[in-house]
């Protein structure tokens, strides 16, 4: 019986399978078991701000995720030029429809190019053609992991504050765990056009080689951000130069990489095996990538690289098959933010052009904590 029980969980959306769960004792252990298979953090697609299913009444975030999450990075896509007019201003759109849903820290990220996978995912109306849906990664606050978030303003001109060594600092520090031997999966996301220079200078200098995994970029023209519910009243939502999430605790671990695109293809794939090798997975794992939207090279004569996201989210997936990806590509001379992080080099660039920035986050099962537990 139980057999058929676990069948039948697992082809139910979200909010069904909490509502089975309240049948009887047996109908939530197997809904239970369905949660844990399914597993946290989550990816998932929700409906684009155009979606008539947000118009009916009995529509809620729980139909795509399975609690509220503590920390929502929404991929925005494609770039404002490919978007219908209407919708330039689709990150605020979102926000302003979905921040209630999801409650706590919540990002809109604006992406040239968003991908599942191999799918390219287009967030709303563009002269490419119809919206898909929002991609978004959804983290929960956990037990047996930590998550900080903190985000620098910018300033009432539009520019980052002129005060950088302060933000700076203060930026990392908010991030950082208090034992500093703890490793940090540090996600950083920058404005273009901001000097994301000295962000990472401090990185460098707070965090020795091989205690952290870095990812992230700059993006498309939106950056923001809206702070949990109970702040909402002084701040609302928020336009940031650089936002910061860093995920930590003896529950979870990560690996981060850098390879530049304008290599052979050989190479290339070469160096996505290595850092396959490097890796020892559990029972959850999902993966990030960031690079250019379209590669050029002018810097060598090397003619057989890969030329586009989509292309090197296909080399992507033909090495790591069984792991769930978020691809988020942007103009190609924007700044990719990645380290080796099995690398002793204290020296590494964290910031490189036309690269692709690797993150693998890899955990076990655990229970989320108290969701009005705010960090």
């Amino acid at each position: 019986m139980d057999d058929v029980m676990d069948e039948i969980c697992a082809r139910l959306k979200i909010r069904d399978l909490l509502n089975v769960g309240l049948v009887c004792k047996r109908w939530h252990a197997a809904m239970s078991r369905e949660l844990a298979r399914r597993g946290r953090p989550e990816r998932a697609l929700i409906p684009d701000p155009s979606d008539r299913r947000l118009a009916e009444a009995n529509f809620h975030v729980l139909d795509f995720l399975s609690d509220r999450p503590h920390v929502s990075i929404l991929f925005v896509g494609p770039s404002k030029r490919e978007r219908e007019n209407s919708m330039k201003n689709a990150e605020l759109t979102i926000l302003n429809r979905y921040g209630g849903y999801l409650h706590k820290h919540v990002v809109a990220v604006g992406v040239d190019q968003c991908v599942e996978d191999q799918s390219d995912i287009k967030s709303c109306q563009g002269l490419l053609g119809p919206a898909n849906g929002i991609l978004g990664l959804f983290l929960p606050l956990s037990r047996n992991f930590r998550i900080n978030v903190d985000v620098i303003d910018l300033n009432y001109h539009g520019y980052w504050n002129a005060d950088t060594d302060y933000n700076n600092r203060s930026f990392l520090q908010n991030l950082l765990p208090e034992n500093k031997a703890e490793k940090s999966t540090l996600l950083i996301f920058a404005r273009p056009h901001t000097d994301s220079g000295g962000v990472l200078r401090c990185i460098k200098a707070n965090c020795p080689a091989r205690t952290y995994s870095l990812w992230g970029g700059s993006f498309d023209d939106d950056l923001l951000f809206m702070p949990p519910l109970g702040r909402r009243s002084r701040h609302g939502i928020r336009e940031a130069a650089f936002v910061g999430v860093n995920i930590y605790g003896p529950n979870i671990q990560s690996w981060s990489t850098v390879i530049d695109c304008r290599i052979h293809e050989r190479q290339f794939n070469e160096r996505l095996l290595r850092f396959r090798d490097a890796l020892a997975l559990r029972r959850h794992t999902i993966g990030l990538a960031c690079g250019p939207r379209y590669v050029e090279n002018f810097v060598s004569e090397v003619t057989d690289y890969i030329k586009n996201g989509t292309l090197i989210m296909g080399a992507v997936k033909s090495v790591f098959p069984t792991i769930p990806f978020i691809g988020a590509f942007n103009y190609g001379y924007h700044a990719h933010f990645g380290v080796d992080s099995e690398s002793d080099d204290p020296n590494q660039n964290l910031s490189t052009e036309m690269s692709l920035s690797l993150l693998i986050i890899t955990y076990d099962h655990c229970g989320t904590i108290d969701q009005d537990v705010e960090n």
